[in-house]
């Protein structure tokens, strides 16, 4: 294949990319069409690319892509972004993206958005997993007047709500079959229905979705569902550790605060099992308790890793960490239930009442939580 602006021999890797990057990998054509094609997408690639490595340099400055395994995710993204259903020759191409809770998928699928050609529509984000099962399919997809008891006029749904955009569904993995039949419909035919109504819709949406059920066997995603997405892997914090320095540094500008290097390198050594969110979570806790900068060194921060569920609860008082007296009679598990309903209904509201964020926060399971706030009496809080 010749690289007819150079006259010499087109790369198979570079072209590959290439017509990737257009839309055009999936495209069957013969030897003699060859020429012709790699031609209309080096066209069209001057076209597209340009405006969209700009808009990508916007994006990026936001997200940190120090860490190589961050750079190539995002340079695999870039490639996956313009395949978005936009002209002629462009495939729709679902996007399923893989990572564990707060690596950043929403983020990662934000970036597909911005650097697709649906960049001026809208992009809405819901998660699937904090809404009723029971009207799931109703939210999605919208309603007629009388659908349902309660339906007491039509309302749209999401699909529409995001029609020309990208509808970001995370905790795919929380829809029951009857869903994820309908969203397959969505992205083998572009159409689907709205609850109440015979007639199909044309749907022109990009669907992104997101799950942190990464293991192979997990059967929560339909597996001729699963097959329709194109898989992008977010490595957890622990995998890409080069990130983990200028994260801290940024989650603390709002502060003011340049945390010393004995803390970066510490921060550097944990395992951080809540990944980006559990760091943004310390360093803002640290900064936010210390009174001036000469407080934020490495004893500060370990004894504002505060530990849930523990024997004791600290709190921090003028750099000091210091237990919460005890009332007269009270004892001290009466005392670890009572902080503890207090950082479980502070975390809620942090978390605008989202369980799975609220777990995060505190760096437990979803269960652990669950059984907490009935055991506590907690409520959830109404978004």
């Amino acid at each position: 294949m010749r690289n007819l602006a150079a006259g010499g021999i087109w790369n198979t890797q570079e072209a590959g990319t290439l017509l990737l990057r257009v839309g055009l990998a999936d495209s069957s054509y013969d030897h003699k069409d060859t020429i012709r094609i790699v031609m209309e997408a080096a066209a069209h690639r001057l076209r597209i690319i340009p405006s969209t490595v700009s808009r990508r340099g916007a994006e990026v400055k936001d997200f940190i892509a120090a860490d190589p395994a961050t750079q190539m995710l995002l340079s695999l993204v870039g490639d996956l972004a313009v395949l978005d259903g936009v002209g002629p020759r462009s495939k729709n191409q679902p996007l399923m993206i893989l990572g564990e809770r707060g690596t950043g998928k929403e983020l990662i699928a934000r970036a597909c958005h911005v650097w697709s050609n649906r960049a001026g529509n809208p992009f809405i984000a819901i998660n699937v997993g904090a809404i009723d099962r029971n009207l799931v399919v109703s939210e999605i997809f919208g309603y007629r007047k009388g659908a349902f008891t309660g339906a007491q006029s039509d309302r749209r749904g999401y699909v529409q709500a995001a029609a020309g955009g990208t509808l970001f569904l995370d905790e795919i993995d929380e829809a029951d079959g009857r869903t994820q039949g309908l969203l397959k419909r969505v992205i083998q035919f572009g159409t689907y229905q709205v609850v109440g109504d015979a007639e199909e819709q044309k749907a022109d949406v990009r669907i992104i979705a997101a799950t942190n059920r990464v293991a192979s066997d997990d059967m929560s995603i339909k597996e001729d569902v699963r097959d329709r997405f194109w898989p992008i892997v977010v490595p957890p914090l622990r995998e890409r550790r080069g990130d983990i320095r200028p994260l801290a540094q940024f989650f603390a500008q709002p502060y003011a605060y340049e945390l010393p290097e004995t803390v970066l390198d510490w921060l550097e050594t944990l395992e951080w099992p809540g990944n980006v969110r559990q760091l943004q979570n310390t360093v803002e806790r640290a900064c936010a308790l210390c009174h001036t900068p000469d407080e934020l060194t490495l004893e500060f921060f370990e004894k504002c890793m505060t530990h849930i569920g523990g024997k004791a609860l600290y709190r921090v008082a003028s750099g000091d960490p210091t237990f919460f007296p005890l009332e007269p009679g009270e004892t001290l598990t009466q005392r670890e239930e009572k902080d503890l309903r207090r950082y479980i209904e502070y975390a809620l509201r942090v978390s605008n009442g989202n369980r799975q964020h609220t777990a995060d926060m505190l760096g437990r399971s979803r269960q652990w939580l669950g059984e907490r706030m009935k055991k506590l009496g907690i409520k959830d809080i109404l978004r």
